[in-house]
């Protein structure tokens, strides 16, 4: 009994291949906009422990944010139907 798939992947590869850390392109320009924002404070006079705690902040802030209103977006596209 073979478990391969008709392309001729076997299953587990497939599911090693879902777990790779994969960043879509809004992800990066979120990144590259912390890291912007963070030198902008270290310019300012700011201590860089500082900076680096708001930036991380205001990184994962952000995530949570749009998180949620895409579950939100979601919930309320399912109810339309």
């Amino acid at each position: 009994m073979s478990h391969e798939l008709s392309s001729g992947i076997r299953f587990y590869q497939i599911q090693n291949n879902s777990m790779q850390l994969s960043f879509e392109k809004r992800d990066i320009i979120l990144i590259a906009g912390v890291l912007f924002f963070m030198v902008g404070l270290l310019g300012v006079g700011l201590n860089p422990v500082e900076a680096i705690g708001i930036s991380i902040a205001i990184y994962f802030g952000i995530k949570i944010f749009v998180g949620r209103r895409k579950k939100k977006k979601k919930i309320l596209r399912s109810k339309n139907w």
